[in-house]
């Protein structure tokens, strides 16, 4: 499928098709934390807190003095907190009326620059010019993996070398192209001959045992070209913190009945490992 089919397809399988909804519930999938602007906001900020600690383990500049591109944005769950932390926020996402609702919920906040990106590159920013990225709770909704890979691509080229890109992903899925909000299936074996001539190191990888859904979360730094044949440098072999990612972040907000009950599931199986 040609790039310009591929960004129309996920703006018309991914956003189009919850425009008459909260686009907060379609962030959360909680209607009751979507309709609480501050359960909504502690929730967000609470899992911004998680991701964040873990990059700052491994980051050489101090985030007030940085930049962070925060990439599939939404309407502005993580941006909102991160402009909390960061010298300046970069915005991004496909879509131009969640780019205003990002506006919206991120009002107080003058640090935040915001961005409609094609849906497959970050072709607007430079390359070395950004100290951090993030993209959280985006790529398993990608029902392609070469554009999975190519947003992680695009983050290593904007970067800064030193710089950090954290991103989570599901790591349950099990075909190889998504249908509708369902992304495609990622295994590390995948992800290392893809990201092959990328120049990255792992810093940190983590999945949540209790997660019902599992999510992996990954910090990798930009870097000179690793020696691959490490087996400590590889996705598929690198130790994993086996710790809370998501849980403990929901359970004492009134507005998140309905995901206290999901976590009484039987987490699916991981496919993250398969061959």
């Amino acid at each position: 499928m040609a790039g310009n089919d591929k960004r129309t397809d996920l703006r018309e399988e991914y956003w189009a098709t919850i425009k008459s909804s909260n686009l907060k519930e379609a962030i959360t999938l909680e209607a009751d934390n979507a309709a609480s602007d501050v359960e909504f906001h502690v929730y967000g900020l609470r899992l911004a807190d998680r991701y964040l600690e873990k990059m700052q383990r491994f980051s050489k500049k101090p985030f007030a003095w940085s930049s962070i591109i925060d990439i599939g944005c939404g309407v502005g769950r993580f941006t909102l907190p991160f402009a909390c932390r960061f010298h300046h926020v970069f915005a991004v996402d496909i879509d131009e009326e969640v780019i205003s609702e990002a506006r919206n919920y991120c009002r107080s906040t003058p640090n935040v620059s915001y961005h409609v990106n094609d849906g497959e590159t970050l072709e607007e920013f430079s390359s070395d010019s950004v100290d951090y990225a993030f993209c959280g709770g985006v790529l398993q909704h990608i029902k392609y993996f070469e554009v999975i890979v190519g947003y992680i691509k695009e983050a290593l080229r904007v970067l800064r070398e030193g710089g950090l890109f954290g991103f989570s992903f599901q790591i349950w899925q099990t075909n190889s192209i998504g249908r509708i909000r369902v992304g495609a299936k990622i295994t590390a074996k995948k992800l290392e001959r893809a990201l092959a001539d990328s120049p990255y190191e792992i810093c940190f990888m983590q999945i949540d045992p209790k997660d019902p859904v599992p999510h992996c979360y990954v910090v990798i730094r930009k870097t000179e070209l690793s020696d691959r044949t490490d087996p400590s440098g590889a996705f598929s072999t690198f130790p994993v913190d086996r710790s809370p990612f998501r849980t403990g972040v929901f359970e004492d907000l009134e507005s998140c009945g309905d995901l206290r009950e999901k976590w009484k599931d039987t987490p699916r199986p991981i496919t993250f490992y398969d061959r």
